[in-house]
Protein backbone atom coordinates (compact mmCIF):
# COMPACT_ATOMS: atom_id res chain seq x y z
CA UNK A 1 0.00 0.00 0.00
CA UNK A 2 1.25 3.65 -0.92
CA UNK A 3 -1.44 5.11 1.71
CA UNK A 4 -2.79 4.28 4.62
CA UNK A 5 -5.98 3.07 4.77
CA UNK A 6 -8.13 4.00 7.13
CA UNK A 7 -11.69 1.34 7.99
CA UNK A 8 -14.73 2.20 9.23
CA UNK A 9 -17.65 -0.35 10.26
CA UNK A 10 -20.96 1.20 9.20
CA UNK A 11 -24.71 -0.18 9.23
CA UNK A 12 -27.71 0.89 7.19
CA UNK A 13 -31.14 -0.40 7.14
CA UNK A 14 -32.79 -1.25 4.47
CA UNK A 15 -36.80 0.06 3.37
CA UNK A 16 -37.86 -3.16 5.55
CA UNK A 17 -35.71 -2.33 8.55
CA UNK A 18 -33.19 -4.59 8.06
CA UNK A 19 -29.45 -4.17 9.29
CA UNK A 20 -26.88 -4.44 6.65
CA UNK A 21 -23.18 -4.12 7.42
CA UNK A 22 -20.72 -2.62 5.92
CA UNK A 23 -17.08 -2.00 5.99
CA UNK A 24 -16.23 1.97 4.64
CA UNK A 25 -12.50 1.81 3.46
CA UNK A 26 -10.80 5.18 2.25
CA UNK A 27 -7.13 7.03 2.49
CA UNK A 28 -6.42 8.45 5.70
CA UNK A 29 -7.60 12.08 5.66
CA UNK A 30 -10.04 11.59 3.02
CA UNK A 31 -13.32 10.20 4.54
CA UNK A 32 -15.34 13.08 3.30
CA UNK A 33 -13.21 14.05 0.36
CA UNK A 34 -15.72 13.73 -2.58
CA UNK A 35 -14.21 10.68 -4.34
CA UNK A 36 -15.71 7.98 -6.82
CA UNK A 37 -16.79 5.38 -4.65
CA UNK A 38 -17.05 0.95 -5.65
CA UNK A 39 -19.04 -1.26 -3.50
CA UNK A 40 -18.54 -4.81 -3.13
CA UNK A 41 -21.21 -6.74 -1.79
CA UNK A 42 -20.51 -10.35 -0.30
CA UNK A 43 -22.60 -13.52 0.85
CA UNK A 44 -19.14 -14.77 2.16
CA UNK A 45 -17.71 -12.52 4.79
CA UNK A 46 -17.16 -9.10 4.11
CA UNK A 47 -13.74 -9.43 5.45
CA UNK A 48 -13.07 -12.15 3.05
CA UNK A 49 -12.35 -9.06 0.82
CA UNK A 50 -10.53 -6.52 3.25
CA UNK A 51 -7.32 -6.84 0.98
CA UNK A 52 -9.27 -6.07 -2.25
CA UNK A 53 -10.80 -3.31 -0.62
CA UNK A 54 -7.37 -1.98 0.76
CA UNK A 55 -5.79 -1.62 -2.63
CA UNK A 56 -9.18 -0.04 -4.16
CA UNK A 57 -8.84 2.68 -1.51
CA UNK A 58 -5.03 3.02 -2.07
CA UNK A 59 -5.83 3.95 -5.50
CA UNK A 60 -8.12 7.10 -4.75
CA UNK A 61 -11.29 5.54 -4.34
CA UNK A 62 -13.49 4.87 -1.36
CA UNK A 63 -14.43 1.24 -1.08
CA UNK A 64 -17.76 0.12 0.76
CA UNK A 65 -17.93 -3.51 1.59
CA UNK A 66 -21.04 -5.30 2.58
CA UNK A 67 -22.50 -8.43 4.17
CA UNK A 68 -25.83 -9.95 2.18
CA UNK A 69 -28.66 -10.13 3.80
CA UNK A 70 -28.56 -12.94 6.61
CA UNK A 71 -24.82 -13.18 6.45
CA UNK A 72 -22.19 -12.65 8.83
CA UNK A 73 -23.27 -9.27 10.58
CA UNK A 74 -26.04 -8.24 8.53
CA UNK A 75 -29.33 -9.29 9.96
CA UNK A 76 -32.73 -10.80 8.18
CA UNK A 77 -32.86 -13.87 6.72
CA UNK A 78 -30.56 -15.18 3.20
CA UNK A 79 -32.01 -16.81 0.62
CA UNK A 80 -30.09 -16.24 -2.55
CA UNK A 81 -30.50 -14.29 -5.48
CA UNK A 82 -34.19 -13.01 -3.75
CA UNK A 83 -33.20 -9.85 -2.09
CA UNK A 84 -30.03 -8.47 -4.10
CA UNK A 85 -32.13 -6.18 -6.46
CA UNK A 86 -33.53 -4.37 -3.15
CA UNK A 87 -30.87 -4.24 -0.89
CA UNK A 88 -27.77 -3.33 -3.64
CA UNK A 89 -30.28 -0.72 -4.55
CA UNK A 90 -30.96 0.69 -1.54
CA UNK A 91 -27.01 0.47 -0.27
CA UNK A 92 -26.62 2.65 -3.65
CA UNK A 93 -29.10 5.13 -2.71
CA UNK A 94 -27.45 5.05 0.71
CA UNK A 95 -24.18 5.59 -0.54
CA UNK A 96 -25.41 8.64 -2.60
CA UNK A 97 -25.99 10.38 0.52
CA UNK A 98 -22.71 10.39 2.16
CA UNK A 99 -20.20 13.52 2.38
CA UNK A 100 -17.33 11.85 0.24
CA UNK A 101 -19.91 10.52 -2.62
CA UNK A 102 -18.73 12.64 -5.88
CA UNK A 103 -21.49 11.37 -8.34
CA UNK A 104 -20.18 7.65 -9.58
CA UNK A 105 -20.11 4.66 -7.75
CA UNK A 106 -19.16 1.28 -9.24
CA UNK A 107 -19.15 -2.47 -8.18
CA UNK A 108 -16.83 -5.40 -8.20
CA UNK A 109 -16.81 -8.98 -7.49
CA UNK A 110 -16.39 -12.78 -8.44
CA UNK A 111 -18.57 -15.09 -8.33
CA UNK A 112 -21.68 -14.45 -6.49
CA UNK A 113 -20.51 -10.68 -5.86
CA UNK A 114 -20.84 -10.79 -9.39
CA UNK A 115 -24.57 -11.76 -9.40
CA UNK A 116 -24.85 -8.73 -6.70
CA UNK A 117 -23.62 -6.86 -9.51
CA UNK A 118 -26.39 -7.92 -11.87
CA UNK A 119 -28.85 -7.46 -9.62
CA UNK A 120 -29.00 -4.03 -9.38
CA UNK A 121 -29.14 -2.86 -12.62
CA UNK A 122 -33.03 -2.45 -13.39
CA UNK A 123 -32.98 0.03 -10.34
CA UNK A 124 -29.81 1.18 -9.88
CA UNK A 125 -29.56 4.74 -9.90
CA UNK A 126 -27.81 7.25 -12.76
CA UNK A 127 -24.55 7.09 -10.38
CA UNK A 128 -23.96 3.65 -11.10
CA UNK A 129 -21.57 3.89 -13.86
CA UNK A 130 -19.71 0.90 -13.81
CA UNK A 131 -19.93 -3.10 -12.90
CA UNK A 132 -17.27 -5.11 -12.62
CA UNK A 133 -18.19 -9.12 -12.45
CA UNK A 134 -15.60 -12.05 -12.56
CA UNK A 135 -16.57 -15.06 -13.21
CA UNK A 136 -19.98 -14.24 -12.91
CA UNK A 137 -23.04 -16.87 -13.87
CA UNK A 138 -24.98 -14.71 -16.45
CA UNK A 139 -28.61 -16.53 -16.11
CA UNK A 140 -29.73 -17.89 -12.84
CA UNK A 141 -32.28 -20.76 -11.99
CA UNK A 142 -34.72 -20.27 -8.82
Amino acid sequence: LKQEIMQVDLCMKTEEGISLQMTHFYRLGCHDVKLPSVLIRTPYDRRMVTWTAQRIADRGYHCITQDCRGRFDSGGDFFPIVHDARDGASTLRWIEKQPFFDGTIGMYGPSYLGLTQYAVVDDAPASLKALTPIVAASHTYP
